[in-house]
């Protein structure tokens, strides 16, 4: 009967310990910033609850939009790291940002139109 309990358990262990160990988190990946038309876009990635944009002026720094592309929504039953997503990719295309993340969901956005300095 011991023998059989200890089984059971040593069983046990090694069936749920893999899916423990792979629980983990990956850091966020780093984004290359797209930089267009004297703007340049960066995806900060330090929140994975949301996933955004921020626009700032290539020159001066200074933030000139922040664009949430996308508020990821959390279960409280299943572990909070487990359901982050970060921005994998952005890239320009046809005068639009294509923005790429972590389930290769890709969302497209109108670029941002610097205004003209008088």
């Amino acid at each position: 009967m011991k023998i059989n309990i200890i089984l059971l358990a040593a069983l046990a262990a090694f069936t749920f310990l893999p899916l423990v160990a792979l629980a983990k988190r990956i850091p966020a990946p780093k984004v290359e910033p797209v930089i267009y038309d004297g703007i340049q876009y960066i995806a900060p990635n330090d929140n994975g609850r949301r996933e955004y944009i921020h626009a700032l002026d290539a020159k001066t720094g200074k933030l000139l939009k922040e664009i949430t592309l996308k508020k990821n929504l959390i279960w409280f039953w299943i572990e909070e790291d487990l359901q982050w997503y970060y921005i994998t990719k952005m890239e320009v295309r046809e005068g639009h940002l294509v923005v790429t993340d972590e389930k290769n969901r890709m969302f497209k956005m109108k670029l941002i139109k610097k205004k003209k300095e008088r």
